[in-house]
């Protein structure tokens, strides 16, 4: 028998993102398991806007700021042990630019999954 390969991670949507179609995010590594290959992982958004829903697969960019379509790393919250290396425990800030405005009073959705498949998602009312 094997061990299963095991990483979990929490996604928290902190800052109220307002109808702009850029927002922020924070993702923190809850297990053992570095992540460093940003530009493979997901990240899919679903959102509101003037009455239609649109769901978006964001596209990694090394650079803030992003334009529509795109997410970079905005900050490491908390970068203790292999610089740009997300660790157990450490936290980074996510900045996604979608291609519209979000609408109040809606849910955004952000999923995010790893290049080893592991998906973390969450929800927040706008």
């Amino acid at each position: 028998m094997f061990d299963q390969f095991k990483q979990d991670l929490t996604i928290v949507i902190e800052d109220d993102p307002r109808t702009n179609a850029i927002f922020n995010f924070n993702m923190t590594n809850t297990n053992s398991e570095k992540l460093w290959d940003f530009e493979n992982f997901d990240v899919i958004v679903t959102y509101d806007s003037t009455g239609t829903t649109y769901t978006e697969t964001i596209s990694y960019v090394s650079s803030c700021p992003p334009v529509p379509g795109e997410w970079c790393i905005s900050s490491w919250i908390t970068d203790v042990i292999d610089p740009e290396i997300l660790n157990n425990g450490e936290t980074m800030n996510f900045r996604v630019t979608v291609q519209n405005n979000l609408e109040s009073s809606t849910n955004l959705i952000v999923i995010v999954s790893t290049p080893n498949g592991v998906v973390a998602s969450a929800t927040r009312t706008v």
